[in-house]
């Protein structure tokens, strides 16, 4: 139990970690495929800004 108590203050890095590995995954198709904010309806600048 100290073990955890020692890791408690750095447990929400973990779950950012996470989140961010989620939304990288989500969002690199759209960041790279130049025509990615076309599709949804977005023209090129603000489809890079809203990825």
């Amino acid at each position: 139990m100290d073990a955890l108590k020692r890791l408690s203050p750095y447990t929400h890095w973990l779950l950012r970690i996470a989140l961010a590995a989620v939304f990288l995954y989500h969002g690199w198709g759209k960041i790279t495929n130049p025509g990615g904010g076309a599709m949804m309806g977005f023209r090129r600048r603000s489809g890079f800004l809203l990825a």
